[in-house]
């Protein structure tokens, strides 16, 4: 079961013609605003008016512009780039948030946290800055932890009421930095873990090198390790053992209020 799908509106909509054509401004579009289109004309059949793909840059005439297997409307609608062909949508339906802006990564609160290459109960490689526009309570952990494994059985309900109580976009994201042999996870672990826990719309990471113990203070002895991160990915506060998970929370909260 895909999670945590979070799909854009399409936006449709189109240049204004010049004065001498005489059509309307859903008549005429994209970078040639002597180029005809039309709002209510899809040449393709892939979801995306003959003015909205003028105006991307898409090929009216083509479903899969750059070839990548998404049709242009399904890359519009999961924040990918339609005419990058290295760009697809991540199968669990992540979009692509990386603002293009993030840098200097550090591993002390202030700092922008790394970028880190992770797998998620899709089985795909996914990059921890596409995760950018919502605050994050990230809890490392490892697969053997008991008591870390009751905290992840509730992360969909308080995710969903911490959302409410906040009015904050927020998520829940597990990072396996063990598996249940206190081994490096392998690319499975994540959605081992999701189906145990019964995680559904929160991300559930295996981090195959355990790189979230280099980019945040959390050192892995005593777990969890729960560090907030703010919409640009920098981190806030963090924490570690029986009681990190709370003490987050009750952070998020308090930015709430600010």
């Amino acid at each position: 079961m895909h999670t945590l799908r979070l799909l854009l509106p399409l936006v449709i909509g189109c240049s204004a013609a010049p004065p001498s054509s005489g059509k309307s401004a859903t008549d005429t579009g994209g970078s040639d605003p002597a180029t005809p289109c039309s709002a209510t004309v899809d040449t393709d059949a892939d979801g995306l008016d003959d003015c909205t793909e003028a105006e991307l840059g898409t090929d009216p005439s083509v479903q899969d512009t750059d070839g990548d297997g998404f049709s242009d409307a399904e890359e519009v609608a999961c924040v990918s780039d339609p005419l990058a062909s290295d760009e697809a949508c991540y199968a669990c339906g992540w979009p692509h948030n990386d603002p293009g802006t993030l840098s200097d990564p550090g591993a002390e609160v202030g700092d922008t946290m790394a970028n880190l290459a992770l797998v998620d109960q899709c089985g795909e490689r996914v990059d921890l800055w596409d995760f950018a526009g919502s605050w994050h309570v990230l809890y490392a952990t490892a697969s053997w932890c008991s008591s870390c494994l009751r905290d992840a059985e509730q992360f969909d309900a308080v995710q969903a009421g911490l959302a409410e109580e906040t009015g904050l976009p927020v998520a829940i994201p597990t990072v396996l930095f063990q598996d249940s042999g206190g081994s490096l996870p392998g690319p499975d672990e994540g959605r081992r873990y999701a189906e145990l826990a019964g995680i559904v719309q929160q991300p559930v990471f295996a981090d195959p090198v355990a790189g979230v113990l280099a980019a945040t203070s959390y050192d892995g002895r005593l777990l969890p390790g729960v560090c907030v991160l703010s919409p640009d990915l920098e981190l806030v506060a963090c924490a570690e053992g029986p009681d990190a998970f709370e003490a987050m929370i009750d952070v998020v909260r308090a930015e709430a209020r600010r």
